[in-house]
């Protein structure tokens, strides 16, 4: 069995247990569908994990209400580890834990 951790974060002040945001960027986990919704007032995108896959449920420009992906299956990630590929679609994935947290925000240094 295989397990996959997702964490997906923004920078952000606390909206509630499973959303945060900051500006106008928003995170948000729905337990009910396993999904996490990100987005800006411009775009938005929704990732699911069901039936073993994490894929690309949404992604939607808000402004004009397109919606990009069409039901399309789309994969999330691709790796090749030990000569094997895994992608968002090739499945048997499940959720273990979650956290929508705050990141740091690093500085730049200047050149020496």
């Amino acid at each position: 069995m295989k397990r996959f951790l997702l964490l997906p974060a923004l920078v952000t002040a606390v909206w509630a247990a499973d959303s945060m945001s900051s500006g106008d960027a928003y995170a948000r986990f729905d337990p009910a569908t396993t999904s996490w919704t990100c987005g800006t007032k411009l775009i938005e995108q929704r990732l699911e994990l069901a039936k073993g896959q994490l894929r690309l449920a949404a992604l939607r420009n808000r402004a004009s209400g397109t919606e990009f992906t069409a039901r399309a299956e789309s994969d999330e990630f691709r790796f090749v580890f030990a000569g094997m590929e895994r992608t968002g679609l090739s499945g048997d994935y499940k959720l273990k834990d979650f956290q929508i947290a705050r990141m740091a925000v690093l500085q730049a240094s200047s050149p020496g």
